[in-house]
């Protein structure tokens, strides 16, 4: 299998005055082309690597968000992860990262997955994977008429098939490249900058027999993508047919280019004060849930920004234990805007709990728990970049239960990042 990364852990980029963009450096550049400060020191560009998911251990709900629909399968099988459509009408499923690639101004983000077309759609089947959410986004796909790229705005896709590629078309006839996208896994890559997108696909070279990174279509207009944080998704569709159609993801990633990786984080804070849990010893009572709002910002568009959970603060008059869990739900209670907060100044809600009588036991997973042994005793606990971010899939619920015969009183603090 190829490798997720489309340029080595150590390559050099630098800044190509040709092409105005920057990219990795080869063999055959000459000193006098590459781009240089007044002082004629070499302009170089730094890879930060935000996302780097492998498929080896299936799906993780801590990592991914999925939709599985009429039958539709999505599993482990030899260190990839099979999509598959069941063999009726509609049936479609997906898998996408919680975690959005962060684009910055001046550099170029750069995402690749690792995919195999494993048998060749009919009628109407199809399959997309990229950079994209279903509304905005860029990457690649396949119908009846063959490979494809595409750019995705407000939901209308622009679809660029094979044959008019304005890159390689990979066919072999008149280059090194030839593509069967049903024999192996290909590193399918969006390089996304503030005014260019470039499609690219890792391929073996028949001529050299190593692995190049090939341009197969540019796309050069102003308005290239509307929102450029997107995560990394796959989907596959029978639509109006019938018939099994599958594809193999291997690994997947995201990483900026040119730049330091600087994002403006707001922590964020809600509080319960005087909650008393009065439910039985040994039952989890949800006392706070916070979420991912489905729309932000003024044209109410889908929300990508990510939200990173931080830790919680909390106080008891009794012993307690308190439990942090994602991708729960909660049902039949208001969510409001976080205290003190604008809802233009927040892309998450809040509900404060203020009694356990919902009938709701721990559900999600666990991020993280902590025990407060004695009265009164303040306890904090953070939670990790890695697996405590989350989407619109599910909620990041705090629960809590009493470990005597008493009534608990406890107050209880969240706290969480805003990446934008």
């Amino acid at each position: 299998m190829i490798s997720s990364r489309s340029a080595g852990k150590n390559t050099i980029f630098i800044y190509d005055n040709i092409s105005g963009a920057y990219r990795a450096a080869t063999n055959d550049d000459l000193i006098g082309g590459i781009g240089k400060t007044n002082n004629n020191e070499l302009i170089l560009a730094q890879k930060n690597t935000i996302l780097d998911i492998s498929s080896t251990y299936g799906v993780s709900v801590l990592r991914d968000e999925t939709g599985i629909f009429f039958g539709a399968t999505i599993q482990e099988n030899s260190g990839l992860l099979e999509l598959q459509t069941n063999n009726q009408t509609g049936s479609n499923c997906y898998i996408q990262s919680i975690v959005r690639g962060i684009n910055q101004f001046g550099s170029i983000g750069e995402s690749s997955i690792n995919l195999r077309v494993d048998n060749l759609p009919t009628g109407q089947q199809n399959a997309k994977w990229g950079y994209f959410d279903g509304q905005n986004g860029a990457g690649y796909g396949i119908d009846q008429s063959g490979l494809y790229v595409f750019k995705l705005i407000n939901s209308n896709y622009i679809k660029t098939h094979r044959s008019d590629w304005n890159g390689n078309q990979l066919s072999g006839v008149t280059s090194a490249y030839s593509l069967n996208e049903t024999l192996s896994c290909h590193n399918y890559v969006c390089d996304i900058s503030c005014n260019s997108l470039e499609n690219y696909i890792l391929i073996k070279n028949n001529n050299t027999n190593r692995h190049d990174k090939v341009l197969t279509n540019s796309w050069n207009d102003n308005n290239i993508l509307i929102d450029k944080n997107q995560p990394l998704r796959v989907e596959i569709n029978n639509s109006t047919d019938v018939g099994q159609f599958k594809v193999s993801v291997g690994a997947r990633s995201y990483s900026i280019i040119g730049g330091n990786l600087d994002i403006q984080k707001r922590p964020l804070v809600d509080s319960i004060t005087n909650y008393t849990i009065s439910a039985a010893e040994n039952v989890w009572s949800p006392v706070m849930a916070v979420r991912r709002k489905s729309t932000f910002g003024p044209s109410n568009r889908a929300n990508s920004v990510n939200s990173r959970f931080h830790g919680f603060t909390a106080a008891t008059d009794q012993s307690a234990e308190f439990m942090i869990t994602l991708n729960g739900n909660i049902t039949g209670i208001n969510w409001q805007n976080p205290q003190f907060r604008s809802s233009s100044e927040t892309i998450c809600e809040v509900q404060k709990i203020t009694n356990n009588d919902l009938g709701i036991t721990k559900t999600g997973e666990l991020v993280s728990r902590e025990t407060l042994l004695a009265s009164n005793k303040h306890d904090a606990s953070a939670g990790s970049q890695e697996n405590a971010y989350f989407g619109n899939g599910g909620e990041l619920i705090l629960f809590a239960r009493r470990t005597s015969n008493n009534a608990t009183t406890i107050s209880a603090t969240l706290h969480w990042d805003e990446e934008y």
